[in-house]
């Protein structure tokens, strides 16, 4: 039993690791937390932006807490950014969609925050009647954090292949990826059992099943983004120290 409880305990330090944001000591905090809401927000505006930034976050994160040193969101420093020479120029907004582990079993997949992004981004007016400003009069640049890269590509993709979304895709930029798992994760079976297992488990979820290494929605997205990308700056930060308790590197430059 206590060989277990071990392998188990390495398991979720593993997966906290490959998952950066979800460590327990959050968990119950981020889930149905009205400061830390769905969907797409602004954070900083601006009347005449040159660029729209969109944040988006990971596997367990939170569209606040995600960009908060120590995940406290009375550090959340997006808003920092309005002071700064260069960013100050844009308009910055985060994304927001339920990667949470808590909860209610959800059929959820990468597909479907991918599908809310690109109609959060089209319907988003920043003010009233004339004046109103809508995302895709600028160029966009999306920063995304672990799965939330994969959130992106896809958006990209159905955006691609869909004319509602064309003036969106038009003016996509660029893409920063931070510790995002492109080829998928090892990790992300024992995630889902680790939930199921746990003594308030939760039913897996799709969307971590979709982080699987020969998952494929892996494949899909690998393979459709490679052949559709060749207009965007695309720019990826990896991991190259290895972590403490023993594992390998786990989102490499060829994760």
């Amino acid at each position: 039993m206590a060989a277990n409880h071990r392998a188990i305990s390495n398991a979720s330090a593993a997966v906290d690791s490959v998952f950066p944001g979800t460590g327990n000591s959050h968990s119950a905090s981020f889930f149905n937390d009205s400061n830390d809401p769905l969907g797409l927000h602004l954070v900083c505006d601006n009347d005449d932006p040159a660029v729209d930034i969109i944040f988006v976050h990971g596997l367990g994160g939170t569209c606040r807490k995600t960009w908060s040193w120590d995940r406290n969101i009375d550090n959340f420093w997006l808003p920092w950014l309005a002071d700064e020479d260069g960013p100050s120029s844009c308009r910055v907004f985060t994304f927001g969609y339920n990667s949470h582990f808590k909860g209610a079993g959800t059929n959820l997949n990468i597909i479907d925050f991918a599908k809310d992004l690109l109609f959060q981004l089209s319907t988003f007016w920043s003010g009233p009647g004339e004046h109103r400003t809508p995302i895709g009069g600028r160029r966009i640049i999306f920063v995304a954090h672990s799965m939330g890269g994969l959130v992106v590509k896809k958006a990209y993709i159905l955006g691609k292949h869909d004319s509602k979304y064309a003036h969106l895709i038009k003016r996509t930029h660029g893409m920063v990826f931070l510790a995002t798992p492109h080829r998928g994760s090892q990790y992300a079976k024992i995630l889902n059992n680790i939930l199921s297992t746990a003594p308030l488990g939760a039913p897996p979820k799709a969307y971590v099943a979709d982080l699987d290494a020969h998952a494929t929605a892996i494949q899909d997205i690998n393979e459709q983004f490679r052949s559709s990308c060749e207009d965007l700056a695309l720019v990826s930060f990896f991991e190259t120290h290895k972590i403490g308790f023993g594992v390998k590197i786990l989102v490499s430059r060829f994760g």
